[in-house]
């Protein structure tokens, strides 16, 4: 006779089984260890590419204030992006700040404890271009 072991017959319910990797629960004093592991993590992985989120998000910034200006002259597109509220300006601004002033606190970290890397990266035909861009944002957000 066969082994039905998958098969439910219709005088039985069909029977689940639930397994729980004990590995991947995580208990109160375990948190700080994933904090210890986190934070090494995120600045090995970090490289100075990504501060052209905050370059975008800055020259972004300078756009709307720039739009934001008094119109000296006649287009029919200025005046209505004229119209747009001041806080849309003060809104991205303060995001390019936050995100900015974070990245880079995060870039002084990984100087601080990976320096090796820092270097590596400064060395890199290609990566040293962006160890300019923590620079132009902060002349950005002027």
């Amino acid at each position: 006779m066969e082994d039905n072991k998958g098969l439910s017959s219709p005088s039985q319910p069909p029977r689940i089984e639930l397994v729980v990797d004990v590995s991947m629960i995580v208990t109160p004093c375990d948190q700080q260890g994933i904090i210890e592991r986190l934070i090494p993590s995120i600045l090995t992985r970090f490289h100075a590419g990504y501060f052209r989120i905050s370059l975008s998000l800055c020259s972004q910034a300078l756009l709307w204030k720039t739009l934001g200006e008094p119109i000296y002259d006649t287009h029919a597109i200025r005046r209505f992006l004229h119209v747009l509220p001041f806080a849309t300006f003060v809104l991205l601004w303060s995001l390019a700040l936050f995100i900015l002033s974070s990245l880079s606190l995060i870039y002084i970290l990984r100087c601080l404890f990976h320096f090796e890397k820092v270097k590596a990266e400064f060395l890199h035909y290609v990566g040293v271009n962006y160890l300019f861009a923590p620079w132009i944002s902060w002349l950005l957000l002027l």
